[in-house]
């Protein structure tokens, strides 16, 4: 693809956020920033994050929902307390589902950003 040419962009953070959610809007201005310079878009995130004050309503394994014209694809995962061992198995869930993401829903990436504090989505 030519330097300055549309793109598509998929980034994977579990804990992807928006400012409904209250927590881990990072990556949604980062795409609000990309999309602006007319790149498409594709968060990727769990469906659950203890620190989120308003969780997303999903419906089956990937829900995809627009915020702001921002596109998510929350990634269902299990509910967990932030200090048990289930936490650590909603990574695995998520890196796993993530793993099998078919692309025709969400566009070729012609750029995949992993910014990820656990590293099984690498």
């Amino acid at each position: 693809m030519k330097t300055g040419a549309s793109k598509t962009i998929w980034v994977f953070n579990q804990f992807a956020g928006h400012p409904e959610s209250g927590w881990g809007e990072r990556h949604y201005y980062f795409a609000r920033y990309w999309m602006a310079a007319g790149h498409r878009v594709v968060l990727f995130s769990g469906s659950y994050n203890h620190m989120f004050r308003q969780l997303p309503k999903t419906t089956g394994r990937y829900t995809t929902e627009h915020v702001n014209g921002v596109e998510f694809c929350w990634v269902k995962v299990p509910r967990y307390d932030p200090q048990s061992i289930l936490r650590f198995w909603s990574m695995l869930v998520f890196a796993w589902r993530v793993f099998r993401i078919r692309n025709k829903s969400y566009g070729t990436p012609d750029v995949i950003l992993v910014s990820s504090m656990p590293i099984f989505p690498i």
